[in-house]
């Protein structure tokens, strides 16, 4: 029942915030903080006891990588190794530091070449799916 006075809690509140004190439990942010009190670590419980629920199927295996991308992407390394240690090159098999980073160049465009030529282009005959969604 109200009798219209404030009650002793509140005249305590009021007198501790007039005084700048924050009880202990609250927070200068707590107001942000939406789910402090509301979600436990243990209101979700993973462990499926019944037998029943979602069971996750395995995932499909990775797909083979073809050996054109591999010879691509292992000229580009070669080539760029070449172009910061060229003297490997010139001391194994003693040909010129010049002809080493032609070699580098030519290997890491190669490789480029070879890995942007297999990048795949939709077929221009096949109609559009308009289900695709936004294309940039």
């Amino acid at each position: 029942m109200s009798t219209g006075q404030p009650s002793r809690d509140d005249a305590e509140r009021e007198a501790a915030v007039e005084a700048g004190a924050k009880s202990d439990s609250e927070q200068p942010l707590d107001f942000l903080d939406v789910y402090s009190s509301e979600i436990y670590v243990d209101d979700f419980d993973t462990s499926n006891t019944d037998g029943e629920g979602y069971a996750r199927p395995e995932p499909p295996p990775l797909p083979l990588v073809a050996p054109a991308t591999v010879l691509g992407a292992l000229a580009i390394a070669v080539g760029v190794g070449l172009l910061f240690y060229p003297a490997v090159l010139t001391s194994f098999l003693g040909v010129s530091t010049t002809f080493a980073l032609l070699l580098a160049g030519l290997l890491f465009a190669v490789g480029a070449v070879t890995l942007i030529g297999r990048l795949r282009n939709p077929d221009p005959e096949e109609p559009e799916d308009p289900d695709l969604g936004a294309q940039v």
